[in-house]
């Protein structure tokens, strides 16, 4: 058996782009970890903050000026976020929520979450949809505003598609029902 001692170009570049892709694989794995420890994170110093909310916005004030003292170079502290940490706390209710899905979504799209959803299952299930479709926080605010959320709850609570139409006709149906009408180009008749 000879060894093969020099190698072509076109299986260099094949090896490199093997290599480059585990890399890249590797590094998209780290940020979803590092940002799933923070959203835990948040949500335990959230539910500490729950625990003390009796002695009100001055604990949250002083504990945000002692964090960003204590940790000068890292943002986060404010007491804005930490209010927003309060919040997230309080909607998820429990770490098996939490890690749920909860933590896996972008700090950014959980802070819109909190402020523009009214519940934790509309929350969780724009969670879901953000993980499902990989949304980023400008498409879930805009789905949000939308009220996807509303549309498709309705939907499913109100149609009979699915059983009564053959595929793919039923979810055909289903994404006309689900999107918005947009009537801008109709004046309005007085």
């Amino acid at each position: 058996m000879t060894k093969k001692t020099e190698i072509s170009m076109s299986e260099y570049f094949d090896a490199l782009e093997r290599i480059k892709e585990r890399i890249a694989q590797a590094q998209r794995q780290v940020m979803t970890i590092a940002n799933v420890e923070r959203n835990v994170l948040f949500w335990n110093i959230g539910n500490v903050i729950l625990e003390y909310s009796q002695w009100g916005n001055k604990f949250v004030e002083t504990l945000s000026k002692d964090l960003r003292m204590t940790y000068p170079n890292r943002e986060g502290y404010s007491v804005r976020n930490l209010n927003y940490m309060k919040q997230f706390a309080h909607r998820i209710p429990s770490e098996e929520i939490l890690h749920q899905g909860g933590a896996k979504i972008s700090w950014r799209a959980i802070k819109l979450l909190i402020d523009k959803t009214d519940n934790l299952e509309e929350h969780m299930w724009y969670t879901q949809q953000c993980l499902e479709n990989g949304w980023s926080s400008t498409v879930l605010s805009h789905q949000i505003e939308s009220a996807l959320y509303y549309r498709q709850e309705l939907a499913d609570k109100t149609t009979n598609f699915k059983e009564q139409l053959a595929n793919p006709f039923s979810e055909q149906v289903e994404e006309i029902i689900k999107d918005p009408y947009i009537f801008d180009f109709i004046p309005n008749a007085k």
